[in-house]
């Protein structure tokens, strides 16, 4: 599979997960729906890893992913303040490419220079340190508009977990075989809170099938296995375009 198959197939996936996130109620939408879709967010990472490996300009495609995800926060804060009724809007997963295409590109300077990349580590914590004092102090409104700003690995879509999948790939690239095996013990992280949940009382299936199936992220594995290491077409509009498109569509949809 290419990389553009990997993103159509993830794109699909994503798809199924909204569908259940904004209409489950309404239309009854089958759980398997959100099952599906924990194997979209794996395979986006993926393609930003092997994104920022051949780029010729990584600049550009931080930028790109940058201005992605305030063309999509801002439209989160927009939307549900002229049709209320909708609740709000948090999905953004370009924040969170964008913040794992950035530690990569400090991975990459690291190695090529040590002193500079210590440099610039710091001064990333200390963004992520203002940031999220910045969240704190404010109104929850201005906080949204700080995160966006600035995002850091604790305001972003999935969290910090998340936001390492990508320097993840990224860190393996050159063996596939470490690369996988890092990925099945990342995916394994995500057994504990089900765990948890079944030794505390609740029954099993309850506990990994319907209150927490993040684990089920591993069946992206074999679709990771099966990449052959070409680009395929580019189709950038597509991909840059359908996510915000379609969540706002959904979100319109879905109000009461």
């Amino acid at each position: 599979m290419t990389v553009f198959s990997l993103k159509l197939l993830a794109l699909l996936l994503m798809l199924l997960d909204h569908v259940y996130l904004f209409f489950s109620d309404t239309l009854q939408v089958p759980l398997w729906f959100t099952w599906a879709g924990r194997l979209s967010a794996p395979l986006f990472f993926f393609c930003m890893a092997q994104g920022m490996e051949h780029t010729r300009n990584p600049v550009r495609y931080l930028l790109r992913l940058y201005t992605s995800s305030l063309l999509m926060g801002g439209g989160n804060l927009l939307l549900p303040a002229l049709f209320p009724g909708g609740g709000e809007l948090s999905n953004n997963i370009f924040s969170t490419l964008f913040l794992g295409a950035l530690l990569i590109s400090l991975l990459g300077l690291s190695a090529a220079d040590p002193r500079r990349g210590a440099g610039a580590g710091a001064l990333l914590l200390f963004l992520f340190f203002a940031s999220w004092t910045a969240c704190a102090c404010l109104p929850p409104s201005a906080g949204r508009v700080v995160s966006l700003l600035l995002p850091t690995p604790f305001s972003v879509e999935g969290g910090a977990m998340f936001a390492a999948l990508g320097p993840l790939f990224y860190f393996f690239r050159n063996d596939p075989r470490r690369r996988a095996g890092a990925y099945l013990l990342f995916s394994l992280c995500f057994f504990t809170q089900p765990l948890l949940l079944a030794l505390q009382g609740t029954p099993w299936q309850s506990a990994f099938l319907e209150l927490s199936y993040q684990w089920m992220m591993i069946f992206a594995l074999p679709l990771l296995l099966c990449f052959d290491g070409r680009p395929g077409p580019s189709a950038k509009c597509l991909f840059y375009s359908f996510y915000p498109l379609h969540i706002w569509a959904f979100f319109l949809l879905s109000r009461r």
